[in-house]
């Protein structure tokens, strides 16, 4: 899946909302909200240290071109902006692209957003704000394969890989912990192949940066009490949940 196509899967006067959503989380104070149908040639207006900015809001399937945004200056001038930043799901052409850069002076820039922009930054977008507008926005990242793109920790028993997406609810990583002889077991498997552990968390749960810190705070707690464990199991959890791990940004395990 491309990028613009899951912001295609967006109404296009959803889109518009989705950037007063976006430009919020980044600390830009919205100063006239978009509106359905004629505007003047005005998406959004919002500020940020001083400046003024006219937001262009387009949600396209094709690039942006010279005919699709017309008018730039005439529009900042008419909403007192000196900035123009256009907030574009697709690419623009090569034509707007250097028509913007030659607007550009010392008393107004002009610039714009690209799907593929806007995408890196949503991921320091919270979860409870993606999911207005996408399904499962913690599955973001897998859509362009940077989630179980290649990571894989085999089930002891079955050895199956526990971190395939149709196998992480079933399986979990836990430790069997024997107080006595202060040893730490680490297991890790489908729930049906390895017995029940004194600690563990699935698969899904581990994901979340919040939960996995629990988890190994925990784990040092005891390292820290003079507990034995095999490092090179640890080290192997670690450098593949590095593969998978759900931004911080994106919410917690629930």
């Amino acid at each position: 899946m491309e990028i613009n196509d899951l912001f295609l899967k967006i109404d296009p006067n959803d889109w518009e909302l989705f950037a007063e959503d976006f430009f919020s989380n980044f600390g830009y104070k919205i100063l006239s909200r978009a509106a359905v149908g004629q505007d003047g040639g005005k998406d959004l207006i919002i500020e940020k240290d001083g400046d003024k900015i006219l937001v262009s809001c387009k949600r396209y399937s094709k690039s942006v071109g010279l005919k699709d945004e017309i008018n730039i200056i005439d529009r900042m001038e008419q909403h007192d902006c000196n900035v123009f930043l256009g907030f574009y799901s697709s690419n623009v052409s090569q034509g707007l692209h250097d028509r913007i850069n030659s607007m550009n002076s010392n008393n107004r820039q002009i610039n714009y957003l690209n799907g593929s922009n806007i995408y890196d930054y949503m991921k320091k977008m919270p979860a409870d704000v993606l999911e207005k507008y996408f399904e499962e926005p913690h599955k973001l990242s897998k859509e362009f394969g940077e989630i179980f793109s290649n990571a894989e920790l085999l089930c002891e028993g079955c050895h199956g890989n526990i971190l395939e997406v149709n196998m992480r609810y079933s399986s979990e990583i836990g430790f069997d912990i024997n107080y006595d002889e202060k040893e730490i077991k680490i297991l890790w498997g489908h729930k049906k192949c390895i017995p029940k552990l004194s600690l563990s968390l699935t698969i899904t749960e581990l994901m979340y940066t919040e939960e996995r810190q629990k988890f190994d705070e925990y784990i040092k707690s005891l390292l820290d009490d003079g507990f034995k464990v095999d490092y090179s199991k640890l080290y192997k959890i670690k450098r593949e949940f590095e593969k998978i791990q759900i931004p911080p940004y994106w919410g917690t395990y629930i």
